[in-house]
């Protein structure tokens, strides 16, 4: 008898040590998928006294225009127009600029890197600068700056 019990012992601290580590690992997901939702907020644009640009959410006073305006999603197929402009114009495959579009912003032309590139194709803003891109927010100039520089790197 003694035996059975060694045994049920042991296995009931088995199964609760790895009930402990499936619900660490559910925490876990959970907070990481948590963290990969995206959101959307207007976007202001602010240039300082010294000429360097801000991006923010948060107007702090005169001189904040607002470049992007809250839930102004689109599908991807409302792209697709742009996409084949700018791939015809620069000679790149429509496909590698979807791919980019994809692995950089998801599509959200509200984005914001945490480096602060902006937008569809994430530009950088010094980028978007020598890419003549004004309003890198905007999807038909961040695609075509973004495709610009592609056919520069290529």
């Amino acid at each position: 008898m003694k035996n059975i019990t060694r045994i049920d012992h042991h296995f009931i601290r088995m199964l609760l040590f790895f009930m402990r580590k499936i619900i660490f690992i559910g925490i876990i997901t959970l907070f990481l998928s948590a963290s990969a939702i995206i959101s959307y907020a207007d976007i202001y644009k602010y240039v300082d006294d010294n000429g360097v640009t801000h991006f923010t959410n948060i107007t702090k006073g005169k001189g904040y225009r607002k470049i992007i305006s809250e839930n102004k999603t689109r599908s991807k197929k409302d792209y697709d127009r742009i996409i084949t402009g700018k791939s015809s114009k620069y000679k790149i495959e429509p496909a590698i600029i979807r791919a980019v579009i994809t692995a950089e912003s998801n599509w959200n032309p509200g984005a914001v890197s945490n480096r602060g590139a902006i937008g569809l194709m994430q530009l950088m803003p010094s980028t978007a600068k020598d890419m003549q891109v004004i309003n890198p927010f905007d999807p038909e100039e961040n695609i075509e700056g973004g495709t610009r520089y592609l056919r520069h790197l290529l």
